[in-house]
């Protein structure tokens, strides 16, 4: 009896230390195929934006963001390096996540914060399983997480490698396999094909009353102010979209507001811009533009960025 137990112990003690090095392994394998994964995808543009960033510019946010000013044209006319590190679904959680991280590494000069009164809301799962790689890497990442889920045991799955990349080497191989680097400073955008030509009426958006915003307030006041400790200068941004104009009145955009005012931040609207409820062949769809509509917008704001004087080199103006 004692050496049938002595001999299940050494069995379970054998399948503890494989398992730890093979977690350990994967992890080390993980690292190091996320640290080679090329910025033209979505996943590579995660880490470029979390480790590898230099650029004395950068655009973040959303879809919106990723698609809607081109990074080019914005170098070319204000004399800075810019980069477009936006991404599908970001919301204020996410983009705090990545701006944190970045401060940690390095002061840009101006950073370009596409944000919408809907990225304040909580209304669903953000896609956080591209940055669960980064969980035990990057303190921001394991924060966003834990807020996200508060609960111990998923807390404790996160501490194993095998689970971080369980459904990412998939998704890694196939797209590292099938993109190229991104020598176009970041900019995705290939849209050429409209869905709107047809479309003869603006689009009605339901009123949103929701006050989920979680503590996403306190994230973006906490950005700002670091921001101002570093000489960081942020500039939100709306971009066009094709919906009716309406007053705003929901309670995240006004939450909103209330930030942009209290730390006098600039703000360049252009939900409802005039040029582009008139051309709706402009938009992909009723939320995105073609290449050919952000080409038109990214000039639009490089004029705007101009009016505005915003300061992003010592002693120069826009």
């Amino acid at each position: 009896m004692k050496k049938d137990t002595l001999k299940f112990c050494g069995i379970i003690t054998i399948v503890a230390i494989s398992l730890f090095t093979i977690d350990r392994l994967v992890g080390v394998v993980g690292e190091k195929l996320t640290s080679i994964y090329p910025p033209s995808s979505d996943f590579g543009m995660i880490h470029y934006g979390l480790f590898d960033t230099e650029n004395e510019a950068l655009i973040v946010g959303s879809s919106r963001g990723k698609l809607h000013y081109d990074p080019n044209i914005l170098a070319d006319s204000l004399g800075l390096d810019f980069y477009n590190i936006g991404n599908n679904s970001y919301r204020v959680n996410m983009v705090c996540c990545l701006i944190n991280t970045i401060l940690d590494r390095y002061s840009p000069k101006l950073i370009l914060w596409e944000i919408s009164s809907t990225d304040w809301l909580i209304t669903y799962e953000e896609p956080f399983e591209e940055y669960y790689p980064y969980y035990n890497r990057l303190p921001y990442v394991k924060q966003m997480y834990d807020e996200q889920k508060p609960n111990w045991n998923d807390r404790l799955k996160m501490k194993s490698n095998l689970y971080c990349y369980n459904s990412m080497f998939g998704k890694m191989f196939h797209a590292y396999s099938s993109q190229k680097k991104n020598e176009n400073r970041g900019f995705r955008n290939t849209i050429t094909v409209s869905h709107m030509k047809e479309v003869k009426n603006l689009y009605t958006e339901k009123k949103d009353t929701s006050t989920n915003f979680g503590n996403n307030s306190a994230k973006v006041r906490r950005i700002l102010d670091r921001a101002k400790e570093k000489n960081v200068q942020i500039v939100f941004t709306l971009s066009p979209r094709a919906f009716i104009p309406k007053t705003a009145t929901e309670p995240a955009y006004r939450e909103f507001l209330k930030i942009v005012e209290e730390y006098d931040v600039p703000f360049l609207n252009n939900e409802f811009h005039p040029y582009f409820l008139d051309h709706l062949e402009l938009f992909y769809d009723k939320w995105h533009l073609t290449l050919e509509g952000s080409e038109i917008y990214t000039r639009i704001i490089v004029q705007q960025l101009r009016e505005h004087n915003i300061r992003v080199l010592e002693g120069d103006k826009l």
